[in-house]
């Protein structure tokens, strides 16, 4: 393809980019930014206008031209993701390389791929320092972006490599504060309960275990993992007092509402096992004496799940309790600010008051000159007057040199 087809390819490519700005884009302007994307990778590869495009593009349709042109060639996969990577790091626009990673991240968790282990450990091991503004500071919103571009983008399905088969420690990205903050952004639905306790599963099992005890676990399946249903009381991260007022708050919020979708998802699970029982009973009420064992059967289940149904609320009981801890704290902080606030009112108007005692006699000789005639002994004395003052605002703390 010739460079003005090309030219043309990206003419349309910023036409669709800055038009979906103004909307959600269709389902057909996606198709055409797809088709143009992957037209200009595959003639001009992984040039400055094509990374920039990617970038521009819109949620994970962005990802999925470049995942169709580095999949194509399994032999050169790698150094393709390796090349978009320290690209993305020179030509940097923003957190747009974070962003695109996550969508990348996310389409390569569900899509069967040869070697996925290297091409998502190379991603992983990426996201730190894509995450880290020009000055080394990181960029705000990382948590929404991981909820909106990388969990929300999961398929219920999703197959990922553990960390310990990555030989990677979870942390080096995805820290328990930035998880459970990504979690509570998420709506409170089954569906994204079961892809929590998935990605809890997954971020448990990394390259840490061999060294704090765990190492006997490595055979075990997803399916074999002790029980670990509802044990968030303990997983959420704790408070800081370290941290700004505002954001403290935005933090208490976002773990009252993280434990108020926790608790509408035990009362479901206790309404659906109230059910259960009700209906063990019914059987158990109508079974004739040639049905003992099986009566037996149910005894005993409905006996198990009568202590599931204890231990829910107790669990609920825990819930709430930490629910009334976070309100208090968040009064205990606004009585705080307040009196914070009111202590530097009255620090500010003690020292006005000062000021103007000390200030007092040189106003006095000032309005008694402002009645005379000026002449050189009249000058002399505003002189003096003058440095007075000057030696009063600079004991006061007022540097004016």
């Amino acid at each position: 393809m010739d460079q003005i087809k090309l030219d043309e390819v990206v003419k349309e490519l910023n036409r669709l980019t800055r038009s979906s700005k103004k909307g959600r884009p269709s389902a057909d302007r996606k198709k055409r930014y797809a088709e143009n994307m992957l037209l200009l990778l595959t003639h001009e590869g992984l040039s400055e206008r094509s990374i920039n495009c990617l970038f521009d593009g819109f949620g994970l349709e962005r990802a999925k031209p470049f995942f169709e042109f580095f999949s194509r060639d399994t032999t050169d996969r790698m150094s393709v993701l390796k090349e978009m990577l320290d690209k993305a790091r020179l030509g940097k626009k923003r957190d747009m390389p974070l962003k695109f990673m996550l969508n990348l991240l996310a389409l390569c968790a569900n899509t069967r791929l040869n070697e996925k282990g290297p091409v998502i450990a190379c991603i992983i091991e990426a996201l730190p320092k894509l995450s880290k503004t020009r000055v080394g500071g990181n960029y705000s919103g990382i948590d929404k972006s991981v909820a909106d571009l990388f969990l929300g983008d999961l398929k219920p399905n999703f197959e990922m490599p553990s960390f310990r088969e990555l030989g990677l420690s979870s942390g080096i990205f995805f820290t328990d504060e930035l998880i459970e903050s990504a979690f509570a952004k998420l709506k409170a639905t089954e569906e994204n309960e079961r892809l929590i306790q998935k990605i809890r599963v997954w971020l448990k099992d990394d390259d840490r275990a061999g060294k704090n005890g765990r190492g006997a676990a490595e055979g075990k399946t997803a399916r074999e993992e002790p029980d670990r249903r509802d044990t968030r009381i303990e997983e959420q991260p704790a408070v800081s007092l370290d941290v700004p007022w505002a954001q403290m708050l935005d933090k208490i919020k976002g773990h009252l509402e993280f434990s108020d979708a926790r608790i509408k998802t035990l009362l479901t699970d206790l309404d659906e096992k109230d059910k259960r029982i009700s209906d063990l009973n019914k059987r158990i009420g109508t079974a004739g004496s040639d049905d003992i064992s099986t009566r037996r059967e149910d005894d005993a289940r409905t006996s198990e799940l009568l202590e599931e149904i204890k231990d829910y609320k107790s669990r609920i009981v825990q819930y709430e309790d930490s629910l009334k801890q976070k309100d208090r704290e968040i009064e205990e902080r606004k009585l705080l600010q307040l009196r914070d606030r009111a202590e530097a009112k009255k620090s500010s108007d003690d020292f006005k008051d000062r000021l103007a005692s000390e200030l007092g006699f040189d106003y006095t000789q000032f309005k008694d000159a402002m009645k005379m005639k000026m002449n050189p002994e009249l000058g002399e004395t505003m002189r003096d007057r003058l440095k007075s003052i000057f030696k009063i605002l600079i004991k006061n703390g007022l540097n004016i040199e």
